[in-house]
């Protein structure tokens, strides 16, 4: 015997009597950008790494002119990724691309994205 959800008096499941609530286009959007510019900076990073740069594990110097390309944040932040996932962060920038803009484009160009995209994301593997 199967058990029904309680619904309100409306007849709606939830607290407040309405549905579950759906995220709205422009916040889709708005997370997708950020997420662009977040790839571009992990791409720069990531790319520019210097292993003399500041990081977590040394302190240069003083004087030490940072060569990362996205500043000490940057130097930082590629040792990170670097010493989490390895030799995967270089495609981490890329996916991170993907997905966003997947998200701002989530509509009738999102098909397009699919059958170009879909294939060689699928094809990399992590070891």
């Amino acid at each position: 015997m199967k058990k029904r959800k309680a619904k309100s008096a409306n007849g709606k499941n939830g607290r407040n009597g309405k549905g579950a609530p759906k995220k709205s286009a422009l916040a889709v959007e708005i997370t997708g950008v950020v997420l662009i510019f977040l790839a571009l900076f992990a791409l720069i990073s990531v790319v520019s790494y210097d292993a003399g740069d500041p990081s977590f594990a040394s302190m240069p110097e003083a004087g030490h002119r940072v060569r990362n390309f996205a500043g000490s944040v940057g130097a930082y932040f590629a040792q990170a990724i670097l010493w989490l996932i390895g030799l995967a962060a270089y495609v981490f920038p890329f996916a991170l691309g993907y997905a966003a803009v997947r998200a701002v484009l989530r509509g009738t160009s999102a098909h397009l994205l699919k059958r170009l995209g879909t294939p060689s994301v699928d094809s990399i593997y992590f070891f």
